[in-house]
């Protein structure tokens, strides 16, 4: 069983406000600039370092080019049979090499030597001995102990510098897959189940993606639970040679009693996370100037800045007082908003920002268990990550992305390759569902894209976003054509469909299948459309009907594909 953990009182100080614009003035972020940095690390022990040379550096650090940014769970660790060195690298790492990946960021706690020690780490994250889940880790661990006296962290760090990549540690402020698999509940919520915001009986009644589903999840009221968090991040950094930490709340975003029934975090509990969040910030930098080099801390946040603060992220704090070097963005439905909201404020700081393209759902027009249909589906993934570019994202970050053999880890890093490759623009985001729901578990109860209902006046503008100016020319050399496809459902030739893009009224080239007398199923293809027809960023696509008789009309596709013939 663990030492009794033995909370300490030191109470952390308010990090002093740096302003990113200043240091932006007078540094840049170049390859030579993080050469120099590198370099005078290593001569860190025959000169002083002080906190302003700190900051400085990590302010340069934090721009430097990520253009994917790799997460990795590191469950691979357990569930490949091979849990040597090799193996753990062969299984998701190793193919990454000479890729757009520029950083890994690592999860992964069951594989970390930390959960077999008696610190604030083991505390926190240490599965029930007696669990299946946790004897596998710790089979795997011996393993990797043998085969070459690293764990799965070590193994990353020493790939990542072999290969010129970021490493940092994602850590998962809250994670609850305990709440639905019994084998991974920490040791710590079976020794102290009031710090839990639920039982699983009082959870039984809901199913996820409810909130209140999520029983599991630590209270943040619990200062035990805060503290933990602090000493556990602590000990990483005295632990690994990481170039800084992912705070990853969204992964689960259930920390107090209010978000359970989906309603806005308190002012107080946010507040909470905010001391949290200084405290961190203390911890990295009294832990790099420990070792002579910056930790940075990327918080994750969510849908927008409303949503992501009413669900205790304040990132306008965490920019204003310098408590965060970059943001990632994740999101909490399939109806995907833009994230110029995050993107601009975080401009204005200076901070980059890496939203998360994960475009299962909007890769088929249709549900689907067919996971490799869904990641081979490119020219959706390649429209998706020309949006976010388009939208401010520095970079972009993958999720539940594995297997090396993916083409999107050799295209989706830039944008001028992807500008010579096909591509289609998919309509995902509906701002009437948005209304109303301001809080990360409302948005998950609602979480799939709705289709609009068309009448014979209109019907609610569906928002198409196009991630490039495609009046300019075009970057492949190759003859292009554009067509819109609309797809339509209760659709009868007499409903005489007409739709408009930014208020230009279009004729539809074919539709398939043909249009009669009876309420169809119905793709609506508009060939060769004309280049300055859209503008770059939001377009509007509306439509009506001639007559509301009928059956009622929906829309629930709208796709712009960028083809192009041959050489």
């Amino acid at each position: 069983m663990m030492n009794k953990y033995i909370r300490r009182t030191t109470r952390s100080k308010i990090v002093t406000f740096v302003s990113v614009l200043m240091w932006a003035a007078t540094f840049c972020a170049s390859d030579k600039n993080l050469m120099a940095v590198e370099e005078s690390a290593n001569e860190r022990t025959h000169k002083e370092y002080t906190l302003d040379v700190l900051r400085r550096e990590r302010k340069i650090a934090a721009q430097r080019k990520r253009r994917i940014v790799f997460n990795n769970d590191g469950d691979e660790l357990w569930r490949d049979t091979d849990a040597t060195r090799a193996g753990v690298l062969a299984a998701r790492i190793a193919g990454l090499a000479g890729s757009h990946v520029d950083a890994i960021w690592q999860w992964g706690s069951d594989g970390f030597k930390l959960i077999h020690q008696d610190g604030p780490f083991a505390q926190l994250y240490t599965m029930d001995p007696n669990g299946l889940n946790y004897q596998r880790a710790v089979k795997a661990h011996q393993t990797l102990m043998e085969d070459c006296g690293k764990d799965n962290l070590e193994i990353v760090i020493d790939f990542c510098r072999e290969n010129g990549m970021e490493v940092f540690y994602s850590n998962r402020m809250n994670d609850v897959h305990d709440s639905y698999f019994p084998n991974r509940l920490y040791i710590t919520k079976i020794e102290h189940p009031e710090w839990c915001l639920g039982t699983k009986e009082e959870s039984k009644q809901f199913g996820y993606p409810d909130p209140r589903s999520s029983w599991s999840a630590w209270n943040f009221e619990v200062p035990e639970i805060r503290q933990l968090t602090v000493d556990a991040l602590r000990e990483v950094c005295q632990t690994y040679d990481i170039d800084g930490i992912e705070l990853d709340y969204w992964r689960h975003l259930v920390n107090f009693p209010e978000m359970l029934r989906g309603d806005p975090v308190t002012p107080e509990n946010r507040e909470l996370i905010n001391q949290l969040m200084r405290d961190i910030r203390q911890v990295t930098e009294e832990e790099g100037l420990r070792r002579g080099r910056p930790i940075l801390i990327c918080g994750r946040c969510v849908e927008d800045v409303e949503v992501s603060k009413n669900s205790g992220l304040d990132i306008e704090t965490w920019l204003e007082e310098d408590l965060v070097d970059m943001l990632s963005m994740a999101y909490g439905t399939e109806h995907l908003p833009p994230v110029y909201a995050v993107t601009r404020l975080a401009a204005k700081y200076g901070a980059p920002v890496y939203p998360m393209i994960n475009s299962y759902d909007i890769a088929t027009t249709d549900p689907t268990s067919d996971g490799g249909k869904r990641r081979g589906n490119m020219p959706v993934w390649r429209g998706d990550a020309l949006n976010k570019f388009e939208q401010g994202a520095a970079g972009l970050q993958t999720f539940n992305l594995f297997g090396t053999q993916w083409p999107q880890w050799r295209e989706l890093g830039e944008p001028e390759l992807m500008l010579t490759l096909d591509r289609t623009y998919v309509w995902y985001y509906l701002p009437s569902q948005r209304e109303g729901r301001d809080t990360f578990g409302a948005l998950r109860t609602t979480r799939h894209r709705h289709p609009v209902t068309v009448s014979a006046a209109d019907c609610e503008p569906m928002p198409l976003y196009v991630g490039e100016d495609l009046s300019a020319p075009d970057l492949s050399g190759k003859s292009r054509t554009l067509t819109l496809r609309v797809r339509a459902h209760g659709l009868t030739a007499g409903h005489a469909l007409s739709v408009a893009v930014n208020g230009s009224s279009l004729i539809h080239s074919r539709t398939e299948p043909a249009l009669g007398a009876a309420a169809e199923t119905t793709w609506l293809y508009y060939d060769d459309m004309e280049d300055d027809l859209f503008k770059t960023g939001r377009n509007f696509v509306t439509a009506k009907i001639a007559t509301g008789a009928g059956p009622v009309v929906t829309i629930d596709q709208v796709r712009l594909d960028v083809r192009y013939g041959e050489q």
